[in-house]
């Protein structure tokens, strides 16, 4: 203002000011006296951008809950144009309820009207009487804010085009800023939601979703029931039964569970770090951060992974996928379709040695379990999913169902195969090789009337 006469205060310059914009629409005034354009303003929001995006996705992983319901548009506003008509429609009510005076049939209908609040001030007096029983309508907790008005005039000083001005004047961009900032990062937020849940406005992706986790927990829930029979098939073996039992808990029900877990989580907000299936602790904390309807539930299925009953990981599962839950329907039991897996089964594991033999790769060891696999389904005509080391186990196991001539072979090349592990023969040794190929054959064509198999 020094370049205004002595006798002008601030607020005749303030005028003057005004009387200069009125004819320029997008002039913005600041501070009273400084002109600036929309476009200005504009270009000082552009740094926040970046800041959005990572804040949105920090926000969805240290506060998962606040982005539950961001699908639904009551997250960005307050209060609902339901819960607006149902306000109405209780005072109609009330009115109602109210409106007659005297009793019988003398009884006289009265309109009574609303008595203005003359000292409510500017909002109140509009108001009618029956409304201070009503609360306001606040603006939901899960409202997503962005930046305060102080961190954003934080960031505004640090612009290059401000800084020789004012806090003043900064504060008064960030206060035209600060709504449309708001706005912005909900709608990033939002797209970020729908990105990660797989949500489209029809749901298309997610039905597909549901459909897809259905037909993978089905078809790993069918395979580990025909793998549990043979594990209680091996009654004699208490720690063969354990050490089977064990192995499938920790391999394909893990598999069925983690796969459950995610669409949980996906469901819940929870974000799932790299390599969070990896450990037992990983999956806890993901368990840790669903709601408590589903955590109790969830928490007993991790529990009895990391024990040795199968019927304990059955009962937690049945529970968590029950309609009360998550609603998965599992297919029942049915003879020809688990005798189809079971063919199946054995098929693939036949084409892998065919392949193995054919192109001459493959590590011993891994073609051996192949092939004590298979015949062990020939003579106990059940599914078997072990670990390499209880393959000696396995091949005492089916001493009893094969011949002399059959179980010297097995076991003369399971020695060698031990031997080629330890280090005490080559891999490419002739008796291992000439041996292995023995086996291999047998398991080709060994059937089960060759074998002594016991029901």
């Amino acid at each position: 203002m020094t370049v205004l006469p002595s006798v002008v205060s601030p607020l005749d310059g303030a005028q003057l000011v005004q009387m200069v914009v009125k004819s320029h629409k997008q002039a913005i005034v600041l501070c009273d006296t400084i002109i600036t354009t929309q476009g200005f303003i504009n270009k000082c929001a552009a740094p926040f951008e970046e800041i959005m995006d990572e804040k949105a996705r920090k926000d969805m992983k240290m506060n998962s809950s606040m982005f539950a319901d961001l699908s639904d548009k009551r997250s960005l506003m307050g209060a609902t144009g339901d819960e607006s008509q149902s306000r109405k429609e209780e005072r109609k009510k009330k009115a109602a309820a109210t409106s007659k005076s005297g009793g019988g049939t003398q009884g006289r209908e009265v309109r009574s009207k609303a008595v203005k609040n003359k000292f409510k001030g500017r909002g109140g007096a509009n108001k009618d009487s029956d409304d201070e029983d009503t609360p306001p309508v606040a603006a939901t907790s899960k409202t997503l804010v962005f930046l305060r008005l102080p961190e954003i005039v934080e960031v505004i000083e640090k612009l290059p085009q401000l800084k020789d001005c004012s806090s003043v004047m900064c504060e008064e961009i960030a206060a035209r800023l600060e709504r449309p900032l708001r706005n912005k990062y909900q709608e990033i937020a939002k797209s970020l939601f729908m990105e990660s849940s797989a949500i489209t406005p029809g749901g298309v992706n997610k039905r597909k979703q549901q459909a897809e986790l259905e037909e993978k927990v089905n078809a790993l829930y069918s395979n580990i029931k025909l793998f549990e029979k043979s594990v209680k098939l091996i009654a004699d073996d208490e720690d063969l039964q354990t050490n089977l039992a064990k192995y499938l808990l920790k391999t394909l029900c893990s598999e069925l569970f983690n796969a459950t877990l995610t669409s949980l989580a996906a469901d819940h907000m929870v974000t799932i770090p790299d390599g969070a299936f990896d450990t037992l602790e990983g999956r806890a904390k993901i368990i840790s951060n669903l709601p408590d309807s589903i955590k109790d539930v969830t928490g007993k299925v991790h529990t009895s992974l990391n024990g040795k009953s199968l019927e304990a990981f059955d009962e937690a599962l049945l529970t968590l996928l029950s309609p009360k839950h998550i609603g998965i329907l599992l297919k029942k039991s049915d003879k020809k379709r688990d005798r189809q897996i079971q063919f199946n089964h054995r098929m693939t594991l036949i084409e892998q040695l065919k392949s193995e033999n054919a192109d001459g790769t493959g590590d011993a060891a891994t073609v051996f379990h192949q092939c004590v696999v298979v015949l062990f389904g020939v003579v106990t005509q059940s599914m078997l999913h072990c670990s390499g080391r209880m393959i000696p186990q396995i091949v005492k196991y089916m001493q009893p169902h094969l011949s002399a001539d059959n179980y010297d072979l097995i076991f003369t090349c399971q020695d060698l195969i031990i031997q080629q592990v330890k280090g005490n023969i080559p891999a490419d040794d002739e008796r291992l090789l000439d041996s292995l190929d023995k086996v291999k054959q047998l398991a080709f064509t060994l059937k089960k009337s060759e074998s002594f198999a016991t029901a």
